[in-house]
């Protein structure tokens, strides 16, 4: 393994290994800096315990090399991880990926308890095309589960680690018994049938029934006891899934042909989060001939006239998907634990259709009960319908929207909650709040400003949640945004709402990358990934401790991803901080979040211009005139055969200054001196000797001259 500055671990000669992020059965995962692109990617490392048997470690490798190829197949899909190249090192496959900063939905569950309802369905939704795009290209992933699924700051949601995953041609896997994770695994698949699509669906049944509970759906106290519940037992009765209920019935159904299908899964999901459902053609989506969506009763939604069936609309009408159909029922009662019917089983030429139990959606009580309203869920998707209200004035941080219909001062309804605040946490912000009386949970909503909505804002719901604080992760980045926090009193009272209330307008940054400092001939150039939408950075220069020379703090501005600090003094070292202007309010506090670097200035050596060889009976004798402050490495090689190049080097013309690491292995190393003088005992001949000045990790090139002994 090489050593990087610093003592790092460098890979392949270009990665720079920078932390540890995670370890499986497979090895350790690493964040590293990739020195030739100059950005940060993640690493896969193949580690052996000891003991392994030749026969696994082959295994391994073969799963590592495995996992690179199918998910290079999916290379431009946004929910799974992007593998970028696979490199060898002591024999052993690393693999290259993007890096995506995040958590596992695991961790988060885990740290901080079950998801809204919303969040869940959007993750389905993402992970089900992920799953659908791999199965498109002949690739089953085999180990869906909460740990495989990460969740990024940025919002975005990416299904990763293919490593036991099967395609089209592959080989037998040659280790014995079923690879996977027996908590998340198909019936079938414990009971050794091939892997499939379908397994796939289970897993992410078992997978979204965690985020959403908080425990998988077969938990048991032994393993054994596990194991039957997955191939005999229906889950653990849901407490807190709601509309998610059916869906989730349907995914972890037992047998496979009656597996909810993963297009109307994926519509159904797209019903709770208020996205948009993709439609292929008017036959596979359930769409009439006009084009419009024939009436589908979504999970959570109103039967009858009320619904989105309309008067007209003909109940339990077909959501086509994967060859597959699901009838939505609106009259399931609204219980917790909605009644599962028995498929009618189609003759050959038709798409089976199955029932879907949904539970009713509430209503509300009082006044609006009598005029025949719905009430809203507890976890409303943003109203695409909201766009036909009148135009409201758009509403500002400490000026709440106008919500008709529900009014803070009706008796039934909570207060508004009070004393709204916002942090910002490694480029997300989480949103607290003081709890209001009466309310039995919060909705909140991200607002931002848009003068082309006719309401002049765009709003995006969070969901709804039972505590006093919501962490935003999928805020954009550089865009002005505030909170909005509504109070919902109980369901058994009407789920009467308060007035929203606005927290403070907040403007979470991009973050500066690839930050480094090099010298060039005095100065310190500062360069970093050049951010197109933020072309401004603020740069703040102090002393670092270890310097021994001591000044202010200054500030300057960089543009273009680069910056040339000329005001230096020799031997002092430097720390620069660095981070993307927002205006007034970035020139005199410094944010939480900054990119940093040191560097210290070296002075530039003198290039050596006089060297001078002789031959004596006791070698080749080299001097030169001495460089203050720095050592003179010469380096020999044979003489070009060349036309015109008799007389260079091999590291180019004098006075050029070049990377001390590139010269390694470039040429025969006759020594170094501080003195002037050095003696060649080496082979005779025609010999081209380059001397090279070399302060620290700064090396200037001199005057190369050929010398033929004789």
């Amino acid at each position: 393994m090489a050593v990087g500055p610093g003592g790092a671990r460098l890979v392949a000669g270009r990665y720079r290994l920078v932390a540890r992020l995670g370890a499986g059965a497979m090895g350790t995962v690493w964040r590293a800096f990739d020195q030739v692109l100059e950005t940060e990617v993640a690493l896969k490392e193949i580690e052996f315990a000891g003991g392994v048997p030749s026969a696994e470690r082959a295994e391994r490798v073969e799963r590592a090399m495995r996992e690179a190829r199918h998910a290079a197949k999916l290379r431009a899909h946004p929910h799974v991880v992007t593998i970028l190249d696979v490199v060898l090192e002591n024999d052993l496959p690393w693999i290259v990926m993007e890096l995506v900063p995040s958590r596992s939905l695991f961790e988060v569950v885990r740290d901080t308890g079950p998801l809204p309802v919303s969040d869940v369905a959007q993750i389905g939704i993402a992970v089900i095309d992920a799953l659908v795009a791999a199965r498109d290209r002949g690739i089953v992933h085999r180990d869906v589960k909460p740990s495989n699924i990460l969740l990024g700051t940025d919002g975005r949601v990416v299904l990763t680690d293919f490593g036991i995953a099967t395609g089209d041609g592959d080989p037998t896997l040659t280790v014995t018994g079923v690879l996977g994770t027996p908590l998340y695994m198909a019936p079938e698949r414990l009971n050794n049938a091939p892997a499939n699509f379908e397994a796939d669906l289970f897993s992410l049944g078992g997978t979204l029934y965690f985020a959403v509970e908080g425990r998988p759906p077969f938990e048991r106290e032994s393993f054994g006891a596990m194991l039957t519940s997955v191939l005999l037992h229906p889950p653990t009765p849901m407490r807190l899934a709601g509309p998610l209920t059916g869906i989730l019935t349907g995914l972890l159904e037992k047998e496979p042909q009656r597996r909810l299908p993963a297009g109307a899964a994926r519509s159904m999901l797209a019903d709770l989060t208020g996205a948009d459902r993709p439609v292929e053609t008017s036959e596979r989506a359930g769409l009439g001939e006009t084009g419009s969506r024939t009436g589908t009763t979504a999970p959570g939604a109103p039967s009858g006239a009320d619904g989105p069936l309309g008067a007209s609309g003909p109940p339990g009408a077909v959501v086509r998907a994967d060859g597959l159909g699901w009838r939505a029922r609106a009259d399931g009662g609204g219980g917790p634990e909605p009644r599962r019917q028995t498929p009618t089983l189609p003759d050959p030429d038709a798409p089976t259709t199955f029932a879907v139990p949904v539970p009713a959606r509430p209503r509300q009580a009082g006044p609006a009960a009598a005029a025949g309203t719905p009430a809203e869920p507890s976890n409303p998707p943003a109203q695409p319908a909201q766009a036909a209200q009148p135009a409201q004035p758009a509403a500002q941080p400490g000026q709440p929207a106008a919500q008709p219909g529900r009014s803070g001062g009706d008796a039934a309804a909570p207060p508004p909650p009070a004393e709204v605040t916002v942090a910002e946490q490694d480029g997300a912000l989480l949103v607290s709040w003081a709890p209001a009386p009466g309310a039995e949970t919060y909705r909140v909503v991200r607002v931002t400003a848009d003068p082309t909505s006719a309401a002049g804002r765009r709003e995006r719901s969070l969901g709804s949640t039972a505590a006093t604080q919501l962490f935003d992760a999928g805020v954009p980045k550089g865009v002005r945004v505030w909170h909005e926090i509504v109070a919902v009193g109980p369901r058994a009272a009407g789920a009467a709402r308060s007035a929203p209330a606005p927290g403070p307008a907040r403007t979470v940054l991009p973050p500066v990358t690839a930050l480094r400092a090099d010298m060039a001939d005095d100065a310190v150039v500062l360069s970093w990934r050049p951010l197109p939408s933020h072309d401004e950075v603020v740069i703040e220069r102090t002393h670092d401790e270890t310097s021994s020379v001591r000044g202010a703090m200054r500030r300057y501005r960089g543009f273009k991803g680069g910056f040339v600090d000329s005001d230096v003094q020799p031997g002092a070292v430097y720390r620069y901080r660095v981070w993307v202007a927002a205006g007034e309010e970035s020139d005199g506090l410094r944010p939480d979040s900054y990119a940093e670097v040191t560097a210290k200035v070296i002075a530039r050596p003198r290039a050596v211009v006089d060297l001078e060889v002789r031959d004596t009976l006791g070698g080749t004798v080299l001097r030169w005139t001495t460089v203050p402050g720095s050592v003179v490495r010469v380096y020999a090689t044979e003489a070009p055969q060349q036309a015109g190049l008799a007389g260079t080097g091999p590291f180019g013309p004098a006075d050029r200054e070049v990377g001390l690491d590139s010269l390694q292995g470039r040429a025969r190393i006759v020594g170094e001196s501080r003195r002037g003088r050095l003696v060649d005992r080496g082979v005779g001949g025609t010999v081209v000797y380059t001397p090279v000045s070399i302060v620290e990790n700064r090396a200037v090139i001199g005057e190369a001259i050929t010398h033929t002994s004789a």
